[in-house]
């Protein structure tokens, strides 16, 4: 596929990596500082927004998703975030 112009990358498969994605989803579904969304989800997501909102946390790993239910969606989005990680901009150190 690369060779078709796709350019994938490899992605993290880390013994955290699921739970760093987590976080990354979390951080991004609150409101930034700003009170702008710091993750917009259209319409034309519709699968995004079906499963989202019914994922349940794993019953033998709490601090993750259940990866038996329906989370392609959620891996797809997870995937997306990582490659596009929350920068820190310049904050402005006034004397």
């Amino acid at each position: 596929m690369n060779a078709l112009g796709c350019n994938w990358e490899p992605t993290a498969k880390g013994e955290n990596a699921r739970l760093a994605g987590k976080a990354m989803i979390h951080a991004r579904l609150a409101l930034r500082s700003d009170g702008a969304p710091g993750l917009v989800v259209f319409s034309t997501c519709r699968n995004l927004i079906r499963t989202l909102p019914a994922l349940c946390y794993s019953k033998t790993h709490p601090e993750d998703v259940d990866t038996s239910g329906d989370d392609h969606c959620y891996d797809a989005l997870r995937y997306g975030l990582i490659h596009k990680p929350l920068r820190c901009g310049r904050v402005p150190v006034r004397f």
